[in-house]
């Protein structure tokens, strides 16, 4: 089911959360530009191995998909046959359990 979902188009909210971010933020736009204008960019050329090692460019496509991750679902796990307790929970056994992205990476503080 995941990959079926990966495979759905998630590539337009997980840019639009970037382009969200950096819209608010001027100064991080100006060292995102710095960076990129230093790279020597060939029309035609593959610019892979040059875009790899943008350390911003990679920052700021790793905070926006942290944040606002495009594939909600998240790992799947089965409960032991003979159930599990989790607080004051009890949840059966054989039973499947997910956890969303989204959730599992903001803290019990997060600020967003």
């Amino acid at each position: 089911m995941l990959l079926v979902i990966a495979g759905s188009g998630p590539t337009a909210p997980a840019l639009a959360a970037t382009l969200r971010h950096l819209a608010e933020r001027p100064d991080l736009q100006q060292q995102l530009r710095d960076e990129l204008r230093a790279i020597d960019f060939q029309v035609g050329a593959k610019n892979h191995a040059q875009l790899a090692k943008c350390e911003m460019f990679n920052a700021c496509i790793d905070e926006a998909l942290r944040l606002h991750p495009p594939i909600r679902s998240g790992p799947e796990r089965m409960t032991p046959p003979e159930g599990l307790q989790v607080g004051d929970v009890y949840i059966p056994g054989n039973i499947r359990l997910t956890t969303p992205l989204w959730v599992l990476q903001r803290g019990a503080f997060a600020s967003v």
